[in-house]
């Protein structure tokens, strides 16, 4: 990143301040100042900082439980704008807001895409435990705002950000940056190979470094034995309930899916229905963790189609 512009980090702090250590290590040559908000045993905790960078660091204690608290709210915003206008260079200076493991990648930021919105989310790639347990699919991590946004807002302009990091709007202000550490220098005696996705509620397979595997569909047409990884009947009605709940501890699931008798698109019926049943083999192929080269084997109408996993997106399937 290039730049003139002042970097404020202002990071909220819960119980758990192990997780700060790496933030610290990874950000504080970059950092400007450090505007740190937490309880008061939580602030303690942070002060073998101190001796290191004295100056960048600038604490300030909250009520237990500020997440909820409209009072603590309004404290945070009021003690963020009253610092910056003491410290800042420019009206552009950047304000990194998020909570202790949420983390930025600031160096890898372009000035583009610092200078693109007025308010930017960064989404986090997510690990938990150890560095190779890692999430499918990234989450709202840091926001980034600048100065002159902050001014513009004033006292409410805390609450307006977290709204923005509940509610996942603004989606083109985007951008993939940093990680987030879940569950830090804590162990997991369970290691279980799915986790709820928060935004689908549906259980996702984490990220692992694992050998090729072979997922085989049968669509309206019996299972059958045979080599594989995991093994899916799918059966097609035109009448509701259907049933579509995957056991992801078995390696085989019988399926029952609900399909339009009238074709929605396309330009025949019997295209329209393969279509509608190939994209449900993506929903749920989209619960695992896939690699290019994974096998998908896919008996449909008297044939079988052998593919692999990046041919699964292609639309001329």
């Amino acid at each position: 990143m290039i730049g003139k512009k002042l970097i404020f980090d202002v990071v909220l702090i819960g119980d758990d301040v192990d997780v700060f250590e790496i933030r610290f290590k990874k950000l504080y040559e970059i950092v400007d100042y450090f505007l740190i908000f937490g309880d008061q045993e939580s602030l303690e905790k942070l002060k073998e900082f101190y001796g290191v960078i004295d100056h960048k660091i600038k604490t300030f204690t909250l009520h237990k439980n500020y997440i909820d608290s409209l009072e603590n709210n309004k404290f945070i915003s009021i003690s963020i704008q009253s610092t910056l206008e003491k410290l800042y260079k420019t009206f552009e200076d950047y304000v990194f807001i998020s909570y202790d493991n949420e983390i930025p990648d600031i160096e890898s930021l372009t000035e583009e895409q610092l200078n693109s919105k007025e308010v930017t989310v960064l989404l986090n790639d997510v690990y938990e435990y150890d560095s190779e347990r890692k999430r499918k699919y990234p989450e709202v991590g840091p926001v980034l705002v600048n100065f002159s946004h902050i001014l513009k807002n004033k006292k409410n302009f805390f609450s307006g950000v977290m709204q923005i990091k509940k509610s996942k709007r603004n989606q083109d202000t985007h951008i993939r940056n940093g990680f987030k550490i879940l569950n830090y220098k804590k162990t997991n005696d369970i290691q279980s190979k799915f986790y709820e996705c928060p935004v689908s509620k549906n259980l996702v397979e984490y990220h692992y470094k694992r050998e090729k595997r072979k997922f085989v569909f049968f669509i309206d047409t019996p299972m059958k034995d045979c080599a594989s990884d995991y093994r899916f009947e799918i059966k097609s009605t035109n009448k509701f309930p259907e049933e579509t709940k995957i056991d992801l501890n078995k390696s085989e699931n019988f399926l029952k899916i609900f399909v339009p008798e009238y074709n929605l698109y396309g330009s025949d019926t019997q295209s329209f229905n393969n279509v509608y049943k190939i994209n449900e083999i993506k929903r749920i192929i989209s619960i695992f963790d896939c690699k290019d080269e994974d096998d998908i084997e896919i008996f449909i109408d008297e044939q079988v189609k052998k593919l692999k996993y990046h041919e699964i997106k292609n639309p001329s399937l």
